[in-house]
């Protein structure tokens, strides 16, 4: 019997072991604060992010670090019916504000459930804010 127990827990750990190791590291893009000042002002570069992907692979974007952050997601419908003031409107994500306590952190958002498309991410804040343009596609 007690071989049995050992033989059956040497399966499980080795089956937790196998599962680790199948497991891909999560996509991390970070949108800088040049980046995001650059949408926000006009003033430099503010190409849309393509974000390639594969298919299941978990996808986060960060977003900077600002004082009272507030970071959402809008899809294409969404975001026209936002800016042109039209209808019902609301993000498809929409992260809490941050704070202003030193400890903050970096808003990050859990792009992975989200289909293949354009979006546009808002984020305002007390030092930066600005609308990006997000092109996910699955390869």
């Amino acid at each position: 019997m007690k071989t049995l127990s050992l033989g059956v827990s040497f399966l499980m750990a080795f089956s937790m072991v196998g599962s680790i190791a199948h497991r891909r590291p999560a996509k991390v893009v970070e949108v800088g604060f040049d980046y995001l000042e650059a949408c926000e002002t006009g003033v430099g570069e503010c190409h849309p992010i393509v974000i390639n992907r594969q298919n299941g692979e978990t996808v986060k974007l960060v977003m900077p670090n600002a004082p009272l952050a507030a970071v959402s997601v809008w899809d294409e419908e969404n975001f026209r019916k936002l800016s042109k003031r039209l209808g019902t409107y609301k993000p498809i994500i929409k992260l809490p504000e941050n704070g202003m306590s030193a400890d903050r952190r970096a808003p990050v958002l859990d792009l992975s459930a989200l289909r293949d498309g354009t979006y546009h991410v808002w984020m305002t804040s007390c030092a930066i804010g600005g609308v990006v343009e997000l092109h996910l596609r699955t390869q």
